[in-house]
C-alpha cells in the first residue's frame, strides 16, 4: 500500500499512475538497481522506494524549475490551479528520509551509469526524440527480465516513440488503469 505522505508531494501523477508504479516496483528482486528519468517533486521517487525499500534507485533529472500551471494533491488528487515548479531542493526534501537514492542532476540523454538495471521508469522530456532517445539509450542498460515502463502513454509524441520502440524490437506495450505503460517480448505462438 502505498503510504498516504507520499500523496501530500505535489504531482502530475494521478492515484491510479502511482499505484501502478507502486506495482511494478513491487515485482522486483531484492536489492534491485531502479533508474528513474524524470522525477519532478518526488512523489514517483517515493513510490518506487516504497515499494522496493532495499533498492539502490538512481535518480536522473535537470531540475530546472519547469514551470506547471497546475499540479495534483492530496489522496482525492484535487487539482491546484496554481504555478509550480521542478526544483531539487524540494524534491531533496521530500526524498531525504530514503536509503540508497542517488541524485542525478543532468539531462537524461547526458547522464553516464555503468551499472544494469531491474527496473527503469521514464518521466522526462516529452518530446519525441528525447523518449525515443532514452529508450535507445536506456534499453541498452537493463538487465535480463527487467521491467522498461514510463508515463504518459497517451501524449502524442510519447505515444508515438514508445509504439514504434515496441514494434521495432517485438515488444507489446502494456498499459494499466491509467497512463503509466511498460514493455513485454511478444510471445511466440506455436
Amino acid at each position: 500500500m502505498i503510504p498516504k505522505y507520499i500523496y501530500d508531494i505535489p504531482s502530475l501523477m494521478s492515484v491510479t499512475d502511482l499505484e501502478s508504479i507502486h506495482s511494478l516496483a513491487q515485482q522486483l528482486p531484492d536489492k534491485a538497481n531502479i533508474l528513474e528519468i524524470g522525477c519532478f517533486l518526488g512523489s514517483t521517487t517515493c513510490t518506487i522506494k516504497e515499494a522496493s525499500q532495499d533498492s539502490n534507485l538512481y535518480c536522473v533529472d535537470k531540475w530546472t524549475n519547469e514551470p506547471h500551471d497546475s499540479y495534483l494533491v492530496g489522496y482525492d488528487r484535487k487539482e491546484i490551479n496554481e504555478r509550480i515548479e521542478s526544483d531539487k531542493d524540494t524534491w531533496r526534501s521530500n526524498t531525504n528520509h530514503l536509503d540508497n537514492v542517488f541524485m542525478h542532476h543532468c539531462k537524461s540523454l547526458d547522464v553516464d551509469l555503468d551499472v544494469k538495471f531491474d527496473f527503469i521508469f521514464l518521466d522526462g522530456d516529452h518530446t519525441y526524440g528525447n523518449v525515443m532517445g532514452e529508450l535507445i539509450k536506456f534499453s541498452k542498460l537493463l538487465k535480463p527480465n527487467g521491467i522498461l515502463a514510463g508515463h504518459d502513454y497517451g501524449c502524442a509524441p510519447c505515444t508515438k516513440a514508445i509504439t514504434k520502440f515496441a514494434t521495432d524490437n517485438n515488444l507489446a506495450v502494456w498499459t494499466l488503469n491509467d497512463s503509466v505503460w511498460y514493455y513485454k517480448p511478444y510471445r511466440n505462438r506455436a
